[in-house]
């Protein structure tokens, strides 16, 4: 274990190599897991009374925990080599209507439990109407959802292909 310098380990007196014993008067048998239990349940501000292992000997310490509030600046989890997009849709019986945000297309996957594919389907984004039609059943397109996806809840019988640019 290391001790920063100016620390509040640095502060109280703990050296490197020093083992924790006793905190506030309470045993800790185990160093990793009881330490940072019952240094959780420490108020900051507090005063403490530790006694350490140093080269097996037993050493009083006591001071004020005043744990530093670390901020980290956000991490970023996976690299994203363009901006994400969004796409929010509702469906009302054959008419998708799109809301849009960084994308410019998406496809859309029509199930035949939620269309009605003997009507015209609409597509409705940002306001504009880019897709009015019928869209026709292809097994192509079932085989390769259902491949993906594997789950026979989710089976698309067409897909469109919608362009935002035009």
């Amino acid at each position: 274990m290391r001790v920063n310098p100016d620390s509040n380990a640095d502060t109280i007196g703990f050296k490197v190599g020093d083992a924790l014993v006793r905190l506030n008067g309470e045993t800790v048998s185990d160093q990793h897991r009881r330490r940072s239990k019952r240094c959780r349940t420490v108020k900051p501000g507090s005063h403490i009374d530790l006694v350490v292992s140093r080269n097996n000997k037993p050493v009083e310490l006591s001071g004020i925990y005043d744990p530093p509030i670390v901020s980290y600046p956000p991490r970023q989890l996976f690299e994203r080599p363009v901006p994400s997009g969004r796409v929010d849709l509702v469906r009302q019986g054959n008419t998708v209507r799109a809301t849009t945000r960084g994308v410019t297309a998406f496809t859309l996957l029509l199930s035949p439990d939620q269309f009605d594919f003997s009507k015209p389907v609409t597509v409705v984004a940002n306001g504009r109407t880019v897709f009015d039609g019928r869209a026709q059943k292809d097994l192509r397109t079932l085989v390769k959802w259902a491949a993906a996806d594997n789950d026979r809840t989710m089976l698309f019988g067409a897909e469109l292909h919608i362009d935002l640019s035009r």
